[in-house]
């Protein structure tokens, strides 16, 4: 269902019109906070109630975000990787020396996971590393790469927890802006996080 925002529009329990499917934010009137009808009133009663089911389910899941640990490649972050993009078997050796590797940059280059403590497992991830310049008196940009979230978790908002993490992490750490590349049908995603699109993306493979 597509969406459209109406800048500084709100249900009279604080909902922006931008997060009602269109069936009922067109037929909602903002000066006066009223509904055209009982049929819309009704179709967004239902919605706000799946939406406070959503986030609720959220709580009861009671998932954490933290830097990754050593022992999440017991917690299936390989196999979430694997729903991003190409990520080979690691063995137990190759993934702690990487780990070890990463972590010896200390703030200069993190993963963050969120894990699910019902099941133990990893259901999001992203990572940020820093970039020191010799421009804007050299000045630090915060790259975010790999970001994914598990698809048997995906609208519980933990995608937008991630970012929140990593952008307060470069923000933290001194740099002056923090950027990512996505794939057009992430972009709306990405603006609702804060982001803008600017310039184009060039990338060349060695193999």
């Amino acid at each position: 269902m597509y969406h459209f925002s109406v800048c500084g529009s709100k249900t009279p329990n604080g909902v922006e019109l931008e997060e009602l499917p269109v069936s009922c934010a067109a037929m909602y009137t903002s000066s006066e906070h009223l509904l055209k009808s009982d049929i819309v009133l009704s179709v967004m009663k239902k919605y706000l109630r799946k939406d406070m089911q959503t986030e609720s389910s959220y709580e009861d899941r009671k998932c954490k975000i933290r830097r990754l640990e050593i022992t999440d490649k017991s917690k299936g972050f390989i196999e979430l990787l694997r729903q991003l993009t190409v990520c080979d078997s690691l063995s137990d050796k190759e993934f702690e020396d990487r780990f070890h590797e990463l972590a010896s940059q200390g703030d200069d280059h993190i993963i963050c996971v969120i894990e699910d403590d019902s099941t133990g497992k990893i259901i999001a991830t992203g990572s940020v590393f820093i970039e020191k310049k010799f421009i804007r008196n050299c000045g630090k940009v915060g790259h975010i790469e790999d970001v994914v979230v598990d698809s048997s978790a995906r609208g519980l908002h933990l995608g937008k927890k991630v970012i929140q993490f990593l952008t307060e992490h470069a923000e933290s750490v001194g740099c002056y802006k923090v950027i990512l590349d996505c794939s057009a049908e992430n972009r709306a995603f990405y603006e609702k996080c804060g982001f803008k699109q600017k310039e184009i993306q060039m990338v060349k493979y060695f193999t």
